[in-house]
């Protein structure tokens, strides 16, 4: 069994909230006037993650106007959330790789079975993945494999990323659990046959993992 993970939302901050910073730097007013834009820049930041032009870039177009602040510190921004975990959910993946067990209802007792791997497939910038590497080794030792939306130019809102993985790595849809804070995405993956979890918080995780038979050490 194959778990395939969201990053941002899921296992730590990424772009989305970025107003309670400018909030907390500007004002409540510029904090609107930021969330309002960046609803307007939906569709840009999209193709921001499909790679194909580079965050600078993205930051210039966003900031044209009168801003309080440039693009180095928008990007500070970012930098400051992606720091930030998402309590609990590294304890929860965690525990089913180095502890096991799965769970049969029909038996009263646990089955021991080989560690699943989880694999990140992640909507992402490019120009972000060093940073990320270097605060949060601990999630890169995690996962033994990434995929990233820049490298296929696809997002996770089309079915044809996730099966492009499927065909990459051989898996059927079976051996995947996939885990999103995007109720869309884990529609898509739903049509294609793949199980999957709409991630609210870590004891939801747990709770859904477990009805699909993950057992817990603690």
């Amino acid at each position: 069994m194959v778990i395939w993970t969201d990053l941002s939302e899921v296992l730590i901050g990424g772009a989305y909230g970025l107003q309670k910073f400018v909030n907390q730097a500007y004002g409540y007013e510029v904090a609107k006037q930021f969330c309002h834009r960046s609803r307007e820049m939906n569709s840009l930041f999209c193709d921001l993650m499909r790679g194909r032009f580079s965050e600078d870039e993205y930051w210039r177009i966003f900031l044209q106007g009168d801003w309080p602040f440039d693009a180095d510190t928008a990007k500070s921004f970012m930098s400051h959330n992606m720091t930030c975990l998402v309590p609990n959910t590294m304890d929860v993946y965690q525990n089913i790789v180095y502890y096991p067990q799965w769970i049969s209802h029909e038996e009263e007792t646990p089955r021991i079975y080989d560690k699943p791997e989880i694999w990140l497939v992640s909507d992402h910038i490019r120009e972000r993945i060093p940073e990320l590497e270097y605060l949060h080794p601990e999630i890169f030792t995690l996962t033994s494999r990434q995929f990233w939306s820049f490298e296929a130019g696809c997002l996770k809102n089309d079915p044809r990323r996730f099966q492009e993985i499927l065909d990459e790595t051989g898996l059927w849809p079976d051996e995947v659990v996939f885990i999103d804070d995007n109720a869309k995405n884990t529609a898509v993956a739903e049509s294609l046959g793949i199980a999957s979890i709409a991630f609210s918080n870590a004891a939801q995780l747990r709770r859904r993992l477990n009805h699909l038979g993950f057992g817990f050490a603690d």
